[in-house]
């Protein structure tokens, strides 16, 4: 089996330098065929130089000047703006694409790799909040595949995967309050509860309509199925299954089968 060809949007961000360390660590594996970024010119230029990258695409225009001459003497192509980041997903020499841009911006190269029948390792949750019918009715139809890689999405789908066919009735997914920990929540807690829910305590509900946000309490998690426990701290949705008497499965939702498998290079 030959290596794998990554195309990486958004390399210079948090989850494009994680995808780049994975690479790092599995060149026997997988190799960089394209790799993106808004503006960030320097730290671009240095993993294109690092991985030998077939093509860099620099989205800011008025960057590419810089980024040309920075990688003039290396036999990678450079390329600007999302027109040719949209060409380039689909080319025939990208076998899996990593959406790493930051919001909106995303959704057109998500959809040129998924027109072309590509596998798209999605961590660019704004894509399917602003157009996930188009999203995933473009995968069905093209026979491409979404696997989610970052953060709770990603824990859910592992979710749905480890159920293995079986209705899942519901899934606690904690949070850490986000935007809401500062919030006056008094509008939405009954007369009494504790609401000063500061950074340092952990195990309080914050009752926000129409959710019930919740934080963990430091205890060590649930194993999924046939699986180990988790590293103690770590945080996992907990899922609750029933028998599968419906037909919600992994392949009606995401149009994939259990268990997962690449296609074979």
């Amino acid at each position: 089996m030959g290596k794998r060809k990554i195309a990486i949007l958004g390399s210079t961000g948090s989850i494009g330098t994680q995808a780049l360390d994975v690479i790092r660590q599995h060149r026997d594996l997988f190799e960089v065929e394209l790799i993106s970024a808004n503006r960030n010119v320097d730290l671009l230029t240095q993993q294109a130089l690092e991985f030998d990258a077939g093509s860099a695409v620099i989205c800011d225009e008025s960057c590419y000047p810089a980024l040309n001459e920075n990688l003039s003497h290396s036999d990678c192509k450079v390329f600007a703006g999302i027109d040719s980041l949209c060409s380039l997903v689909s080319a025939a020499d990208v076998d899996i694409v990593v959406g790493a841009m930051v919001g909106f911006s995303g959704l057109r190269p998500t959809l040129a790799a998924l027109r072309a029948g590509k596998i798209v390792a999605l961590a660019n949750k704004e894509t399917l909040v602003a157009a996930g019918n188009i999203v995933t009715r473009t995968m069905r139809e093209h026979k491409g595949l979404i696997l989610p890689v970052d953060s709770e999405h990603s824990a859910i789908f592992q979710c749905l995967l480890g159920a293995q066919g079986n209705a899942l009735t519901r899934i606690h997914l904690t949070a850490s309050g986000g935007p809401f920990r500062t919030w006056d929540t008094s509008p939405y807690n009954p007369p009494g509860r504790d609401r000063s829910y500061p950074p340092a305590k952990s195990g309080q509900a914050q009752k926000c309509r129409p959710v019930l946000l919740l934080r963990p309490e430091p205890q060590r998690p649930r194993p999924l199925p046939g699986h180990s426990h988790a590293e103690p701290g770590s945080r996992i949705p907990q899922p609750e299954w029933e028998p599968a008497k419906a037909s919600h499965s992994v392949r009606n939702w995401y149009g994939i089968p259990f268990p997962l498998r690449l296609p074979p290079s």
